[in-house]
């Protein structure tokens, strides 16, 4: 069992959340969550990268100079890719890098990046995230007094608060997500991660429910 933190809206310690880490994985799968990383920022590519090749550059398509007797080199076009300004032989062309994981791949590889978190004490829990006075120094007061003022957060909100939202999108390196959209690259590419209650409960739920699943399957 691992003992997270919680904190009140004011940013002051109000106990502790006891949360078995076995229920997220049994290891940590380090293969698994390379894989996951690179397939998340592979699909945040824009693939807009583009070169000309001979055909697109301009230029005459005549030779430069007659085939013999000028001592030079012969030439067929101004265009050649050996000449400046000419064409790009097997140049970048846009593409589509997207891939995906199967979903049970990607399901444990968000559990196996939370038990690593959980190890590390990179969890925090709040019980409620602060919205007044509705400003954004009321959270990031609240942040602060928690030790998060530097490095990058990630807030995690069990259903979508329009509110919290306008609040925290101005805060630098503070990053506000819904439960059913975190995974694992949300939770390795920050520094600490803040659980309202709420989601940390059903996060934890989510995953019981899977384990159970499995053994009722297994038998």
């Amino acid at each position: 069992m691992v003992s997270v933190t919680c904190y009140n809206e004011s940013g002051s310690e109000s106990g502790t959340f006891e949360v078995d880490e076995a229920i997220f994985d049994e290891k940590i799968r380090m293969r698994l969550l390379k894989d996951a990383v690179l397939m998340y920022e592979a699909n945040q590519r824009q693939g807009t990268h583009s070169t000309r090749t001979r055909a697109e550059r301009k230029g005459s398509g005549s030779k430069p100079w007659r085939q013999k007797g000028t001592g030079r080199a012969r030439a067929g076009t101004q265009r050649s890719p050996i000449w400046r300004g000419g064409g790009v032989v097997h140049g970048p062309k846009p593409r589509d890098y997207s891939y995906r994981m199967t979903r049970k791949a990607l399901f444990r590889a968000r559990g196996s990046a939370m038990r690593g978190k959980l190890l590390d004490g990179e969890v925090m829990v709040m019980n409620s995230i602060p919205v007044e006075p509705a400003k954004t120094k009321t959270v990031a007061g609240a942040l602060g007094a928690m030790g998060l003022s530097e490095g990058t957060v990630l807030l995690v909100l069990a259903q979508a608060d329009e509110m919290v939202w306008r609040l925290t999108r101005n805060l630098k390196g503070v990053r506000t997500r819904v439960l059913a959209e975190i995974n694992a690259y949300d939770l390795l590419s920050s520094s600490r991660v803040v659980f309202t209650q709420s989601a940390l409960e059903g996060f934890v739920e989510m995953y019981r429910s899977a384990g159970a699943n499995e053994e009722v399957s297994g038998s």
